[in-house]
């Protein structure tokens, strides 16, 4: 359908409100980076702490550049600091959309 990469990553964090400042910190530094589209923090209604990122990404080669970034950032320190464990993370394609 398209060449946009979709960067999802589920995780667990201890401290919710802690994860939520770094979170949005993070959020902050990475419109800058290259390719970025858009970023919707989404927490789970049933597991407190249980955290899912939906980043949408231009193409592949820009999620995969951000991915490398990060781990050099220090603007992201705080936000990795803040996962305890990190349940899957993977990059999806959109094979087809649907809407009401």
């Amino acid at each position: 359908m398209s060449d946009t990469s979709i960067e999802l990553v589920v995780f667990k964090v201890a401290d919710v409100a802690t994860a939520r400042l770094a979170r949005t910190a993070a959020q902050d530094l990475v419109r800058s980076y290259p390719g970025f589209v858009s970023w919707t923090a989404l927490e789970g209604v049933e597991e407190t702490g249980l955290f899912c990122d939906f980043v949408v990404w231009a193409d592949l080669d820009s999620a995969k550049a951000a991915a490398a970034k990060v781990m050099e950032d220090p603007g992201f320190a705080a936000y990795m600091a803040s996962i305890n464990a990190v349940v899957s993370m993977s990059h999806y394609s959109v094979w087809r959309r649907m809407a009401a």
